[in-house]
């Protein structure tokens, strides 16, 4: 998962760095990194450089909605 986690966020850094002059995902400005996330939430925007992002967002939803359904009500 360590591999997963690191990977997919490395990809968003690179991404953000190609589109935005070489700020990595937590320099750009909300909106940028908001339209990078909208590229990659929906599996309609499939293309080969984004394939990798729509599958590390996928993968993170899906855990995410995991751990809120399997942890117990405190």
């Amino acid at each position: 998962m360590k591999e997963i986690y690191t990977g997919g966020l490395a990809w968003l850094d690179a991404e953000m760095r190609r589109r935005y002059a070489g700020k990595d995902f937590l320099g750009a400005q909300p909106a940028q990194q908001t339209a990078l996330l909208d590229s990659i939430a929906y599996r309609q925007n499939q293309s080969p450089e984004l394939n990798p992002g729509i599958q590390f967002f996928a993968w993170a939803r899906r855990m995410v909605a995991d751990a809120y359904y399997t942890s117990p009500i405190a």
